[in-house]
């Protein structure tokens, strides 16, 4: 439990997406979507950095990731918890 959580009834923003990430890698999406809505896009972005990733881990070049792609989604991701969370407390 958060820090927030405890303080709160209702937890910070970023409360379930761990919960909601590892629901998405069991591919249990539902339980996803009901701990976190953001940790589906998320899981997705892991999904797609996975090919890149262990390329580049091979030490060979591989396909270059799309630069900024991380920074929009990541943006996207915050903009849908305090979405999220508002509608929780409100």
């Amino acid at each position: 439990m958060c820090w927030v959580q405890g303080a709160t009834p209702e937890g910070c923003p970023g409360c379930g997406l761990t919960r909601s990430v590892a629901a998405f890698c069991h591919l249990d999406w539902t339980a996803s979507l009901r701990y976190h809505p953001a940790g589906v896009p998320i899981g997705l972005l892991l999904l797609l950095q996975l090919p890149y990733r262990s390329t580049r881990l091979a030490g060979k070049r591989g396909w270059a990731w799309v630069p900024g792609v991380n920074r929009y989604v990541m943006v996207f991701v915050l903009i849908l918890s305090v979405v999220h969370w508002l509608g929780r407390v409100c």
